[in-house]
């Protein structure tokens, strides 16, 4: 988790709003957005040029439950099954594997708090109108390493687009 911090005049993405670096910031609700790490910059920079942003997520490789599996058959139904599975945690238990179970989310996405019209999208992202939401479906299977590879080139395109788009006044 990140956040994206609003002192009055710019946001800024932050990692860690309330470490020691960051005590002389606002710590008013108001002030800061929660986010996705990987959401935070684009966030930040859609903001600043007076694309007010309501909420954005980045999607996640694994899913959210971990589980401690040690039994060989449940080890071989979920390779068969294609879940995430990490390797053995501690070597002298020989079969103790970490699982992710529940579902990934391949899907990342921006929503406005007001629909614009934009005449350009980012590359391998949509946009719907009706309710002011950018997206782009990061699927990779269940192979979490091609997620990350997929939402790399995702989120390099939002940034190209971003960067070229055109400064609104904000009101």
């Amino acid at each position: 988790m990140a956040y994206v911090y609003f002192n009055g005049e710019k946001y800024f993405p932050i990692l860690d709003l309330f470490s020691e670096d960051f005590l002389g910031l606002s710590e008013k609700e108001s002030s800061y957005i929660q986010v996705d790490e990987l959401m935070a910059i684009p966030v930040a920079y859609l903001n600043n040029k007076g694309y007010i942003t309501d909420m954005s997520c980045s999607g996640h490789a694994i899913g959210k439950l971990c589980s401690e599996i040690s039994d060989a058959n449940d080890i071989e139904e979920f390779r068969k099954e294609g879940t995430f599975l990490a390797e053995k945690y501690l070597e002298e238990y020989e079969n103790k594997y970490m699982s992710w179970v529940g579902e990934p989310s391949y899907g990342a996405f921006i929503l406005f708090k007001k629909r614009i019209s934009f005449s350009t999208i980012p590359e391998g992202w949509t946009y719907d109108f009706r309710c002011g939401r950018l997206s782009c479906n990061v699927a990779s299977g269940r192979n979490p390493m091609t997620y990350y590879k997929n939402i790399s080139v995702a989120l390099e395109s939002l940034m190209d687009w971003i960067m070229m788009l055109p400064s609104l006044q904000i009101e």
